[in-house]
């Protein structure tokens, strides 16, 4: 039985980024998904924004670093996109702000 091997330093340490990796992204959801449950309660769009936007902002680029860099996509086209998402989730988090009902 083999055991496991990473090259991006002890392995502790990156099993320790993974398990940061997917609580952050599990957290984005359960608080995305309370401001969906707030949004249907009240019907205010921009609840349903900032829900969006919230998710947009944490979850997307993480997901898309970790399947773009599996996939063994160049390193600046992960970046680009997930900065791109990150700038969208912003985007849509100011519209939540500011955008009248």
């Amino acid at each position: 039985m083999q055991g496991v091997t990473t090259t991006g330093g002890p392995t502790i340490l990156v099993l320790t980024l993974f398990v940061g990796v997917f609580v952050s992204i599990a957290l984005a959801g359960v608080i995305a998904y309370r401001a969906y449950r707030g949004y249907q309660r009240t019907r205010s769009t921009r609840l349903l924004a900032l829900s969006a936007g919230l998710f947009t902002v944490v979850a997307v680029p993480k997901l898309l670093n970790l399947v773009l860099s599996t996939l063994q996509y160049p390193a600046d086209t992960t970046s680009t996109a997930a900065a791109a998402t990150r700038l969208a989730g912003l985007c849509v988090v100011l519209y939540a702000i500011y955008a009248g009902d």
